[in-house]
């Protein structure tokens, strides 16, 4: 899968509405609604023991601000929900996949209400409420047809998920595959940068041929009169920043070079997220120092010790203080998915002292909330976080609802069977409205950010009772019941007691009857 946003992570404070769009005054919002289901190709075809497998894309779409990104799951078989994508940010990028290996870019503005629409496999999209420039929502699908290419993916497409092509190229191959089982970590990992910096090679001279290209379509859609402003500018750093990637792969910028293109860079006058500035700083941290920290069989795709790689950031002399705060935050990111509490607290008094952009430090701090928390350790109680910020425990919860019966739902943003269940649990929710039956989702996530956005994806963020336990790992309660895997459902009666442990799935044809039935006795 692609690396779609800033230091991997989505911050999403929205709403999935769950009719026609809304208009929400604060904060600013972008609104997206579909017309059909998605049709494109998202399907990435490959060989296994000459027997055709395939891998599929459903992430289709991303949504980019200063501050962050989301990224949505739009199935092939169903037409998309509306999205309310609340931001404070001016400008919002909307990555929408054109196939399983290209995409299209389009700028929206604050308040942009967007409809998307699919005719003959290529997305349509059209804004609302106001008269975008004539080529502002064609701009990659107009460079696509004049670089003029008939392959099924674009040369910068394969390039760019160029591991893709070289895992197709070799897992066929019975005698290549026996003689990765016998390599060590360093060897296979070294096998993979060499393959895929072989496919990088081969597909080097078309890649920068076509942005050329792009150069010369931007320039002529510009002097034409069709592209906004900030549309051309956009593109233009879009191709410049890749041309700049592709080039320091390919080992043609010097140290010198590369510290004249990170000086001279200026933040853009229309408030774009600097979505590719920022993927080539990743590209130049990646390769020129954090690989000089020491080597971690992590399969990440970097292998290093991300606290080293902080120091090393810290100190080098390549990168000026903006780009700085990104790369120290972005190791911040780094360090709390890989090591311990400890570490990332210890990490976070010195990156508190170095990083002055409050929009990444407050950012970290919002995502990481818990690991912050005193709370965070409480054994006793089942400590909860609710959307607002507000913490309430699982006893207050049951008196709350004393008299009723409370059907208790543990997911996380990344257990794919939890959100498979999601829109039967709403179903059901919405079936047993008038009985006295309470649905509450307890998340286990360690991150608020995937947590809220994978709430607005489910149409959970304006349901009261969907929480984020504090205390996942401390709770007595969690360790009693043993919540190991999920999804896990539970049920309470009307005095608060525990009488389910094990109750039976939301999409279970026992449910329903069995909630009723417990709703209606005394």
């Amino acid at each position: 899968m692609k690396n779609i946003g800033l230091f991997g992570t989505v911050l999403l404070l929205g709403t999935l509405a769950e009719g026609n769009s809304q208009t929400i005054a604060n904060p600013p919002s972008v609104t997206i609604q579909f017309k059909n289901q998605p049709q494109i190709d998202n399907y990435f075809h490959f060989k296994i023991n000459n027997r055709t497998s395939w891998s599929r894309r459903d992430d289709l779409l991303s949504l980019y601000t200063d501050d962050g990104n989301g990224r949505f799951e739009l199935k092939p078989n169903e037409i998309p929900n509306p999205i309310v994508f609340k931001s404070p940010a001016s400008v919002v990028i909307a990555r929408l996949s054109a196939n399983y290996m290209d995409y299209n870019d389009y700028v929206l503005r604050s308040g942009d209400s967007l409809l998307i629409s699919y005719r003959d496999s290529i997305p349509q999209l059209n804004i609302l409420h106001r008269k975008p420039f004539p080529a502002d929502l064609r701009v990659d699908e107009l460079i696509r047809k004049g670089v003029g290419r008939t392959e099924k993916y674009t040369p910068l497409g394969c390039y760019m998920d160029a591991g893709k092509i070289y895992m197709r190229d070799i897992i066929n191959d019975p005698a290549v595959m026996k003689k990765i089982a016998t390599l060590t970590p360093v060897q296979n990992i070294a096998r993979i940068d060499s393959g895929i910096a072989r496919v990088k090679r081969k597909l080097y001279p078309q890649v920068l041929a076509d942005l050329a290209v792009a150069h010369i379509v931007l320039d002529s859609l510009q002097q034409a009169g069709m592209l906004s402003p900030e549309v051309y500018a956009f593109h233009k750093e879009k191709v410049q920043m890749r041309t700049n990637l592709v080039e320091l792969e390919a080992g043609h910028l010097s140290s010198d070079r590369i510290q004249a293109i990170l000086a001279d860079y200026k933040k853009n006058p229309y408030h774009y997220p600097e979505v590719y500035h920022h993927e080539f700083l990743d590209a130049v941290a990646d390769r020129l120092v954090a690989r000089k920290a020491r080597f971690m069989d992590l399969k990440d795709g970097v292998n290093r010790d991300y606290r080293q790689a902080f120091e090393l950031i810290q100190t080098s002399a390549l990168f000026p203080a903006p780009a700085k705060d990104y790369l120290l935050t972005r190791e911040m990111y780094r360090i709390a998915r890989t090591f311990s509490q400890a570490d990332f607290l210890h990490y976070h008094q010195t990156y508190k002292g170095l990083v002055k952009d409050t929009l990444y430090t407050q950012s970290l701090e919002k995502n990481f909330a818990l690991k912050f928390d005193q709370l965070r350790n409480t054994t006793r109680s089942l400590v909860l976080l609710d959307s607002k910020n507000k913490r309430i425990t699982l006893e207050d919860l049951k008196k709350r609802h004393a008299g009723k019966i409370m059907y208790v739902d543990f997911w996380a943003s990344w257990c794919g069977p939890c959100r498979a269940a999601m829109p039967e649990s709403m179903h059901l929710r919405k079936a047993l409205q008038e009985e006295k039956v309470v649905f509450v989702y307890l998340s286990i996530d360690n991150q608020v950010k995937p947590w809220l956005a994978a709430s607005m994806q489910e149409q959970l963020s304006d349901y009261p009772e969907n929480y984020l336990i504090v205390n996942a790992q401390a709770s007595d309660f969690i360790k009693a019941t043993k919540v190991q895997a999920i999804p896990r459902y539970m049920i309470f009666d009307k005095k608060g007691k525990l009488t389910h442990a094990n109750a039976p799935r939301v999409e279970s044809k026992e449910t329903a009857a069995l909630l009723s039935k417990l709703a209606a006795n005394p």
